[in-house]
């Protein structure tokens, strides 16, 4: 459901448009809680930090902010996109950074910064409907989430609009998260991958990534909770796909898995009993796969 809709269903109630005021009013003072709450906790690690250090430089402090305050550019994207407001050059042109407390590459985007556009939002539905989708993508796992996301949504039911959250809480995912090598040699392979999630219903998402030593980043971790089900080419052993597959595993997510048949011997021991399609050639690897997903998922179409 797009924002037209929304307003079309949840617009001509006057009940639930007073439910809309009092849960905004009730949003914005939680997040100036949740923000002194932060200042606090940044206090406290300042009064460990090194004297001979500049805090807000110090991998400690970079670590804090990642955690409290880091959301993925793109659910910032995806946040302007429901919204129909362009995207402004702020994160448009924004190029990609190393973080080395992470060993590893994304973009520095906060959720702090996308929350002051959303809290301009006069219309209170508007509000409500942005501010949903902004919090759906904070990664579950993270302070924001306990300390915010899940009290906003604690506040939803309290102000009976749970009808409303369940509207865009069901709206489907059909994308499918692809964890593989990007090895020039494997590229029939990942066009006949990307064919058999076309052809079934779904949506497939790569992401190429530079190598980066079994960590992984933010947005692939989003990436992953966002996707209906994952799946992971084992061919050329890498590090970095198995991790993604043990990820999707550790959330749930539905996990296939498919190997060229010369590496049978090569994959690792620990998803050995797992059902895994030993493919012998890009073709085989296709009608495999697509019957696999009809089969254990079901066809999208």
């Amino acid at each position: 459901m797009n924002l037209k809709k929304f307003k079309s269903v949840y617009g001509n109630d006057q009940i639930l448009e007073e439910n809309f005021v009092t849960f905004r009013i009730w949003a914005e003072n939680t997040y100036i809680s949740f923000k002194k709450y932060f200042d606090i906790q940044k206090a406290e690690l300042q009064q460990f930090s090194s004297p001979n250090e500049d805090f807000n430089f110090s991998d400690s402090y970079q670590e804090f902010i990642q955690e409290w305050d880091y959301i993925s550019i793109f659910n910032i994207i995806n946040v302007y996109s429901e919204m129909n407001w362009p995207l402004d050059e702020k994160h448009s042109s924004q190029s990609v950074q190393f973080y080395p407390e992470h060993d590893a590459f994304g973009y520095q985007t906060y959720f702090s910064d996308i929350y002051q556009k959303v809290q301009g939002i006069k219309d209170n539905i508007e509000f409500f409907y942005a501010l949903i989708i902004l919090i759906d993508g904070i990664q579950k796992n993270t302070p924001l989430y306990a300390h915010y996301a899940s009290i906003i949504y604690k506040g939803v039911k309290k102000y009976e609009l749970s009808s409303a959250r369940v509207v865009l809480e069901t709206k489907e995912t059909k994308k499918v998260f692809v964890a593989m090598s990007f090895d020039k040699k494997l590229k029939t392979a990942r066009s006949n991958i990307e064919k058999a999630i076309k052809d079934t219903g779904y949506t497939p998402i790569l992401i190429d990534v530079k190598e980066h030593n079994n960590q992984i980043v933010p947005e692939i971790f989003k990436e992953i909770s966002d996707s209906h089900f994952i799946i992971a080419d084992l061919t050329g052993q890498r590090g970095g796909v198995y991790f993604e597959a043990g990820y999707a595993l550790a959330n749930n997510k539905p996990l296939i898995l498919s190997c060229a048949q010369t590496e049978f011997k090569k994959v690792h021991f620990d998803v050995a009993q797992i059902n895994t399609i030993f493919w012998e050639d890009e073709y085989d690897l296709y009608e495999r796969l697509k019957a696999r997903i009809d089969s254990t998922i079901g066809n999208a179409i």
